[in-house]
C-alpha cells in the first residue's frame, strides 16, 4: 500500500484492513525475496493517482491465511520517496567530415557532380547519411533543423559501411529546395548524420563542403597521358614531374572553381608545390603548349 508521507504516522492495521481492493497491490508469497512495481494507473490508499512531486511511504499488510494465523499484520513504513521524471541522456550522432564536391563530367546536369566524404569516426551512432546540395546563397542559414525538414526526394541516402564514400548524383537530382541542379550556380554539400536511435538519439549536420559551380569544359582539350607525367605527394609537398618538358609553355594547378592556385610560366622538368596552400580535394593540372592538356589529381 502506498500512503502519502504526511499521513503515514497515523495509519494502523485497522486502517489498512479497510482499504479498498483497487487501492493496493496484491503479491503472493513465494518463500524468497520479492521485488515488484506499480503501473502508471496505480493509486495510493486515498484513491489518488501516484504522481511526481508527492512524498510517499509504503506499507505491507500481511493477510492471515485463516489456518496458521487469523490476524493480519501491518509492517512499519518504508523510507520516504518522491517520484521524479528521469530524462534519458541524449547522445548526438557522430559527424562526418572532409565533405568535397567536384565537377567530373560535361553532361550539363547533376550527374557532373561528384561528392566524397569521410565517414563518422563512430558509425555505431549512424543510421544513415543524407547528402544534401544547397545553393551557396542559402547555406548560411542551413542548420540541423532545416536539414531534418528536407523532403525525401531532395537528398541522397548513403548507408554506413566503415569506408570513405564517393559517388556521383543522378541526372535529375535536385537541391534541398527542389530546384534542378544546373551549371552557373554555386553550390555546397552537407551531410546529415541520422542517429541510429540506440547509440545516438540526436541527428548531427556536417559543415559545408567546398563551393562548386558546374561548368562545361571547352572541346578540344585532351587529358594528360600517364606516360607524360608522374605525381608524388607526402604530408607537406606535391611533386609533379614531366617527361616531355620541351612541349610546355606553362603549367597551372587550378581548383574546381577555376581559381589558379599555382602557375609556372617556363618549361620545367619538375615542380614542387607546398601543400600548406592546398585543401584536400580534386584539382585540375593544366599544361599549355602546342595543345592544352588537363589532368585531374587528388590531393590528400
Amino acid at each position: 500500500m502506498v500512503v502519502k508521507s504526511a499521513n503515514a504516522a497515523s495509519i494502523d492495521t485497522s486502517d489498512a484492513n479497510i482499504v479498498q481492493a483497487s487501492r493496493y497491490l496484491v503479491v503472493n508469497p513465494t518463500g524468497s525475496g520479492i521485488s515488484t512495481s506499480f503501473n502508471s494507473n496505480s493509486v495510493d490508499v486515498d484513491g489518488a493517482v501516484i504522481a511526481n512531486g508527492t512524498s510517499y511511504k509504503c506499507f505491507i499488510l500481511s493477510v492471515a491465511d485463516g489456518i496458521s494465523a487469523d490476524i493480519n499484520a501491518l509492517s512499519s513504513s518504508s523510507n520516504a520517496i518522491s517520484l521524479t521524471t528521469v530524462v534519458a541522456p541524449t547522445t548526438v550522432a557522430d559527424t562526418s567530415y572532409n565533405i568535397l564536391i567536384s565537377d567530373v563530367a560535361d553532361n550539363q546536369h547533376a550527374a557532373d557532380m561528384e561528392i566524397s566524404f569521410t565517414p563518422a569516426t563512430n558509425e555505431n551512432t549512424i543510421g544513415e547519411y543524407r547528402v544534401m546540395i544547397v545553393k551557396s546563397s542559402a547555406s548560411s542559414g542551413f542548420d540541423t533543423t532545416a536539414a531534418q525538414n528536407v523532403g525525401a526526394g531532395n537528398y541522397h541516402t548513403v548507408s554506413p559501411n566503415g569506408s570513405p564514400h564517393s559517388f556521383t548524383l543522378t541526372p535529375w537530382f535536385s537541391d534541398v529546395h527542389g530546384d534542378t541542379i544546373v551549371e552557373g550556380v554555386e553550390y555546397v554539400a552537407f551531410v546529415m548524420n541520422m542517429a541510429d536511435g540506440n547509440d545516438a538519439t540526436l541527428n548531427s549536420l556536417s559543415g559545408p563542403s567546398n563551393p562548386l559551380i558546374l561548368t562545361s569544359h571547352p572541346s578540344g582539350i585532351d587529358e594528360i597521358s600517364e606516360s607524360d607525367i608522374e605525381i608524388f605527394q607526402n604530408e607537406v609537398s606535391l611533386l609533379i614531374g614531366f617527361f616531355n618538358p620541351d612541349e610546355q609553355n606553362s603549367v597551372a594547378l587550378i581548383d574546381m572553381n577555376g581559381r589558379i592556385l599555382w602557375e609556372s610560366k617556363t618549361s620545367v622538368r619538375q615542380v614542387i608545390i607546398p601543400k600548406s596552400s592546398l585543401n584536400p580535394g580534386i584539382y585540375s593540372l593544366q599544361r599549355l603548349g602546342s595543345t592544352t592538356l588537363v589532368l585531374k589529381i587528388w590531393v590528400w
